[in-house]
């Protein structure tokens, strides 16, 4: 029960406090959107230590971040975070905590086809966040002229 609590409550709020609100607010304010997400994701990837939770956390933080960044809401990456940690979760304690996705699929094809929606929707998702920050930076330009 601590445990869930923990990781799906309290570490969701706290990171995101920590990370999103505080961290990647003032380097977006020193260095712009697209550093202050970019390193803000670094950080978050390299406290959680496991080289292999360290690159799931930078690619989740980037998400957090560009959402943050977006809604302007903690609340929101607060809640992606706690569905994220919360798959994560049931994943372990379920006793499939190590298990590779082809093994849970059980369908090479099955497991090819869920690998080429992923990467659709990662590549899609990447340029619409590319086009906001572009426009962001875009609109930051024109206030600063103006």
């Amino acid at each position: 029960g601590w445990m869930m609590l923990t990781t799906v409550v309290v570490a969701p709020i706290l990171e995101e406090i920590l990370f999103r609100g505080i961290l990647q607010e003032s380097l977006t304010r020193k260095y712009g959107p697209w550093r202050g997400i970019l390193i803000a994701s670094a950080v978050f990837g390299i406290v959680h230590v496991h080289p292999t939770v360290a690159v799931n956390a930078f690619a989740i933080g980037l998400v957090l971040g560009f959402v943050y960044m977006r809604t302007d809401s903690l609340w929101s990456t607060i809640i992606l975070h706690a569905v994220n940690n919360g798959i994560a979760y049931l994943a372990l304690v379920t006793g499939h905590g190590n298990a590779m996705l082809i093994d849970l699929v059980g369908s090479r094809t099955l497991y090819v086809l869920i690998y080429i929606g992923a990467l659709a929707v990662f590549a899609v998702s990447g340029y619409m966040m590319l086009l906001a920050l572009r426009r962001l930076k875009a609109e930051d330009k024109n206030r600063a002229a103006a």
